[in-house]
């Protein structure tokens, strides 16, 4: 019966915030049969799906943080999966060393090797290169990444995880090439880019922002003065503000951002680290935030008042996000 509950969780079509909320009918289902092990799995994936989503980190935070003893008292994975997701919540909001959850991932890491668990070892390396990701350290990004594709092979069904692996480790290998070169980081990062578009092909609502990203940066290594880069990079933020996903229209307006700084288009720039820096705070992700400014020296109080014509992108910053994700 649970796996006839679970096959209408649909993330071909389903949006993140519409995937939470199927997997929390499927947890008060199962939950009601008993099943208190797939209840739980389902209800981290809820709370997954809306981290993913564009929810607010810190209300995440609160939730995760009371939810992962229940989470470990009804299922040993769950609990696992959480706490890992819990460290990269408290990540990206900036949680002082002092107050963060205790768990030590080197563990769970030698315990999922030694019993030759390939699902939890993909997702221990998933989070890790996440981590280093948003840290700006792509070096062990790339390592993570190198890490999961040394366990393969993975189920290529578009699971949430296997989605921003995906689009993280094209991104990853992008900006490793750019910075050191390597054929083989170009053609991994190119095979990342065509996966995403093979996924758009489907539903270009759930993955068409993504696949446009990877061939912006692709685009601009190959070639750098290309106007198709700047119109995909565009195209990728009109497509994630359509849709209300907030990190990944801060993510795109980053990346637009260094573009245009590469290009010696420094007004342009600044106005989308200021539009990345609005996207990463409102989604609670204060800790890059501030790393953004930081990298580039600039003031939050100066940037926050920047006043520069927005007329480059076709439509002012409008996004969902007003409203409550479960209000969409």
């Amino acid at each position: 019966s649970h796996v006839i509950m679970y096959i209408s969780i649909d993330p071909w079509s389903d949006p993140p915030h519409e995937l939470s909320r199927k997997y929390l009918k499927y947890h008060d289902d199962m939950m009601k049969m008993g099943e208190s092990n797939y209840a739980m799995i389902a209800l981290g994936n809820a709370w997954r799906c809306l981290i993913y989503g564009g929810e607010n980190l810190s209300l995440i935070n609160q939730s995760l943080r009371g939810l992962t003893k229940i989470f470990t008292k009804h299922s040993k994975y769950a609990g696992e999966i959480a706490a890992l997701d819990t460290i990269l919540v408290e990540e990206l909001i900036g949680v002082p060393s002092s107050s963060r959850s205790h768990f030590d991932t080197n563990v769970l890491q030698a315990e999922a090797e030694s019993a030759k668990n390939t699902r939890l070892l993909f997702r221990i390396h998933f989070f890790n290169l996440m981590i280093s990701y948003w840290r700006g350290d792509f070096a062990d990004a790339e390592e993570s990444s190198n890490a999961v594709l040394m366990i393969g092979p993975f189920c290529k069904l578009p699971s949430i995880h296997l989605v921003y692996y995906t689009l993280f480790s094209g991104l990853v290998l992008f900006q490793r090439y750019s910075e050191e070169g390597g054929d083989k980081r170009l053609q991994d990062g190119k095979e990342m880019m065509n996966q995403m578009g093979t996924w758009a092909k489907n539903s270009m609502a759930i993955f068409g922002n993504k696949w446009l990203l990877l061939t912006a940066e692709y685009t601009a290594l190959v070639d750098g003065q290309c106007e198709e880069a700047e119109d995909c990079y565009k195209k990728s933020i009109e497509a994630a503000r359509g849709h209300g996903i907030i990190h990944e229209l801060g993510l795109a307006y980053e990346l637009l951002g260094g573009y245009y700084t590469i290009h010696g288009r420094e007004m342009e720039s600044l106005l989308c680290i200021k539009n990345a820096h609005e996207c990463y705070t409102q989604w609670g992700a204060t800790s890059i935030a501030k790393k953004i400014l930081d990298d580039r020296g600039l003031d939050p109080i100066w940037i926050s008042n920047l006043d520069i014509d927005s007329s480059i992108f076709s439509k002012e910053l409008q996004l969902k996000t007003s409203k409550h994700p479960r209000e969409w």
